[in-house]
């Protein structure tokens, strides 16, 4: 059950020797969650938890256990690529995987691609095996999948030499309707697939990015790129695919730079990404973070590279984003280049309402490096979370914090910031947060003191554990 104690939260899994990893955590329509993540002493194996509306652990069905159910088995003895996790409209959890390959050094051998999906009691719905989606003998890199409105779910990854995306669309039984072939391929590129979301009446949008050489200069011609598929596999929009951002530089865009994107509810998409060399800046390599919104046309919102969120001296970095439909705004969490938190709100016609450098929730102090970990539209309101990651004292209680926010940025809860973990551990900056459908926001962690994965929740009033509506 949901902890009120941010000293002792929620245990979801217990390690042997080594980390649990990647962990993750995806909201069902019931008000619970499916978690996520990779056991490194067994082979970076995939395992799943399920959790009721009240932070009950619920596999296997009948046994409450830290240790959740084995989804996929690996046995790697190099570091696995990421994975996906994705909740389908019956509510079972659909994965996708690489299978690994056993090689040391082999930092770019995924193996092949796999499909996973488990029904809420448990049941391998695909067998222990997966579906293997990609061709013979393929290396691919990170596999996504996004759960589909008619039932089934859409799957894409970039090969390990960066050379081609594939994308496979399967039905609710994993039967393939229609994929595996080349969507794009521009001339000698390094091309790599960044997500993929689920649209309107069966479709999927999916971003990506990539990297052309320019001949004599030794620039290099880099880009975001987004498209839309039917629920047929084809391109749909006018610009296929369209260009979200584009620039010139000497290293091209480096791993760790990903457009990330939801649905607008509408068959279209709200983005949020960061990139340099924008002409409405005045220093031309300061890392700037964008949002842009394109619709179910393909057609963008905001000219050039997107809306600016923050007009900062500093470098903007590691953002996060929420969206509102009801009010078609655009709500970003950033680390800035003074070692703050600053939020943002940006409405429909690309204005910053929150400033021109966004609102400070936080400045650290020296030896801190704060990490952003949400910003989600609740109703009235907007929840904040971060966590303060301890540079030079590692084994360290390292918060976990919220701040509730009007639509104006003022504070709501009196204290301006609740804890939300305060127990020790080193890695809470992989941290990640949903909202559930009761309408509180649950997180969770790796915490690499006691291998373990750990959750916790927080309601609307600031609260922790099982709202008092609920508790029996």
């Amino acid at each position: 059950m949901w902890s009120n104690d941010p000293t002792q939260n929620l245990l979801i899994a217990q390690g042997q020797r080594d980390s649990l990893v990647g962990q993750k955590i995806c909201p069902t329509a019931d008000g619970g969650f499916y978690i996520s993540w990779l056991d490194e002493v067994r082979g970076y194996s995939l395992f799943l938890q399920r959790l009721d509306v009240d932070g009950n652990l619920l596999l296997p069905a009948g046994v409450p256990s830290t240790d959740g159910i084995l989804v996929y088995k690996r046995a790697l003895t190099t570091g696995p690529r990421d994975y996906s996790l994705t909740v389908d409209t019956a509510g079972n959890a659909v994965l996708s995987i690489d299978a690994g390959l056993a090689l040391e050094g082999s930092v770019d051998a995924g193996g092949a691609a796999v499909a996973c999906k488990v029904s809420p009691d448990g049941e391998l719905m695909f067998g222990a095996a997966g579906i293997t989606l990609s061709q013979k003998n393929e290396l691919v890199q990170q596999v996504f999948c996004a759960s589909t409105s008619d039932g089934g779910a859409v799957f894409g990854w970039s090969l390990a030499d960066c050379s081609a995306v594939h994308m496979v669309k399967l039905d609710a039984k994993g039967n393939a309707l229609w994929g595996d072939g080349k969507l794009y391929l521009p001339p000698r590129p390094t091309v790599r697939l960044t997500d993929i979301q689920a649209a309107d009446a069966g479709s999927a949008i999916y971003s990506f990015a990539y990297n052309v050489p320019r001949l004599g200069n030794g620039a290099v011609s880099t880009g975001f790129f987004t498209s839309k598929l039917n629920s047929e596999g084809l391109n749909t929009w006018i610009e296929a695919p369209y260009s979200l951002f584009l620039q010139e530089s000497e290293s091209g865009i480096g791993g760790g730079d990903a457009p990330k994107f939801v649905s607008d509810g509408q068959g279209g998409a709200v983005y949020c990404y960061r990139g340099n060399g924008d002409p409405r800046v005045a220093n031309p390599g300061q890392q700037v973070c964008f949002v842009q919104r394109v619709n179910a046309a393909g057609m963008p919102r905001y000219e050039g590279n997107g809306a600016i969120v923050s007009i900062e001296t500093t470098n903007s970095d590691n953002p996060c984003f929420g969206f509102d439909p009801a009010t078609d705004r655009i709500y970003v969490l950033w680390t800035s280049g003074d070692s703050s938190i600053r939020a943002q709100c940006i409405d429909l016609q690309g204005q910053r309402l929150w400033g021109d450098q966004g609102m400070a929730l936080v400045t650290t102090d020296p030896g801190t490096s704060p990490m952003p970990i949400a910003i989600t539209p609740i109703g009235e309101t907007v929840m904040a979370s971060w966590c303060l990651y301890q540079t030079t004292a590692p084994d360290v209680s390292q918060p976990i914090r919220a701040a509730l926010l009007d639509r104006s940025g003022n504070y709501v809860w009196p204290s301006q910031t609740v804890d939300v973990k305060t127990g020790t551990s080193t890695t809470t900056d992989d941290a990640s947060a949903v909202l559930g459908a009761t309408g509180y926001e649950a997180f969770v962690w790796g915490d690499d003191v006691n291998r373990s994965v750990r959750a916790q929740n927080i309601n609307q009033d600031g609260s922790l554990g099982v709202a008092p509506s609920r508790a029996r």
